[in-house]
């Protein structure tokens, strides 16, 4: 999963009211809650929060699945990609080195 977080949204929700574009919420009634002895397993996701000099970035896993070692790599890995990719936007990707 990846999620992009802006600083600000360019777009003022109340100014939809009234209109086709207009956001809705309405509560959904669920036949069966979820059992509270269900274990979660999700997939790892990266979230990045953009501000005005800085991109940030967050890395969740679930530990039990995957080594924290393993992760850090795919960190280092991730930033090696973003800054090659920025450096030379034309590169092809296979060619970017991975450890």
């Amino acid at each position: 999963m990846f999620n992009w977080i802006p600083l600000r949204s360019s777009i003022d929700v109340s100014d939809l009211e009234e209109t086709c574009d207009a956001i809705v919420c309405d509560s959904a009634p669920f036949a069966r809650l979820m059992s509270s002895d269900v274990e979660v397993d999700q997939e790892p996701s990266i979230t990045l929060f953009a501000f005005d000099d800085r991109i940030d970035a967050s890395i969740y896993f679930p530990a039990g699945r995957f080594e924290y070692a393993k992760m850090e790599r795919f960190s280092r890995n991730l930033l090696r990609f973003v800054r090659a990719l920025l450096a030379e936007p034309d590169r092809p990707m296979r060619t970017i080195p991975l450890e």
